[in-house]
């Protein structure tokens, strides 16, 4: 089952919905004030590829952050860790032993992919043991990177940087849980092919995605991120449920949980997962916090 324009717009949204792009002190963005009984937290929503000309940030927004106790990302301190992060990966994303990618896809996915690489000036020896799905992502990641925008310049690293050592930080997921949600993925060669034909048509929609996250236009990048792609695709229904709403409940409880304490907390979480009715902000507000967009 192919869901041809939902996975073009999905790959789009795994740049806001896993562990900011374009930020200046003039961009709105997307930023919240949530409080419960006990606790408080500013909550900033992020894309996570930027450059170095989107800082420095929005004062509010570093304000927030240097009153804060406790640092709150999708990822913990983990993150940071590249030995760690290079062992997670290798066990990770490779195939197992004796399998590669001609086993999970048909032949003629499996030539379209190669000569991918083959004109990326890429060895397809070095990735034919790489699982699909996180073959993809690292092909997107390779697209963004030609645009000029690299995750080590993301709010999410940005501001685990500067809290490491100072701050207590706290993951919301663990690497492992992200990388699997991504990696069990049932039909790899709908990605794949979708992949390979949307890298470079991509452009617009990724400039609709930045043009509104700078306005913090929130209806705008709702329509762009879910509605749209249910009108075109009501079928890719479980891939959004999969993705981001089950991961916004358990985000949400967790923080939910957290904000119990008296604490001032600064909360990074990609923009996906804040719009909507479904989103970790709609959550939050279900379970009685107080939320107030800044």
């Amino acid at each position: 089952m192919k869901f041809c324009c939902s996975l073009r717009l999905g790959l789009s949204a795994l740049l806001l919905v896993t562990s900011g792009f374009l930020w200046s002190a003039e961009d709105k963005g997307l930023f919240w004030h949530v409080t419960s009984s006990a606790g408080t937290a500013y909550v900033l929503g992020t894309i996570h590829f930027a450059d170095q000309s989107f800082y420095p940030l929005r004062k509010e927004i570093i304000d927030a952050f240097e009153k804060s106790d406790v640092l709150i990302g999708e990822l913990d301190a983990e993150a940071l860790d590249g030995k760690k992060i290079a062992k997670i990966l290798a066990k990770e994303t490779q195939l197992p032993k004796g399998e590669t990618l001609k086993d999970h896809l048909n032949d003629e996915v499996y030539k379209e992919l190669k000569q991918y690489f083959q004109q990326e000036n890429v060895p397809f020896k070095s990735v034919e043991r790489t699982k699909p799905g996180w073959l993809m992502m690292q092909i997107m990641t390779r697209y963004i990177q030609k645009l000029g925008y690299n995750a080590k310049d993301g709010l999410d690293r940005h501001f685990m940087q500067r809290a490491q050592g100072k701050k207590e930080i706290i993951g919301l997921e663990s690497l492992v849980e992200q990388l699997r949600l991504f990696l069990e993925l049932d039909d790899a060669d709908a990605l794949v092919s979708e992949t390979l034909r949307s890298i470079n048509t991509m452009d617009s929609e990724l400039a609709a995605l930045v043009k509104s996250w700078k306005k913090g236009d929130e209806q705008q990048l709702e329509l762009l991120l879910i509605k749209k792609p249910l009108l075109t695709e009501p079928k890719a229904k479980p891939y959004f449920d999969r993705f981001i709403w089950q991961r916004n409940k358990k985000m949400a409880k967790k923080i939910s949980l957290l904000l119990k304490e008296p604490k001032r907390y600064f909360i990074v979480i990609g923009s996906g997962h804040l719009v909507g009715n479904q989103s970790v902000l709609a959550e939050l507000a279900a379970l009685g916090m107080q939320v107030e967009r800044h």
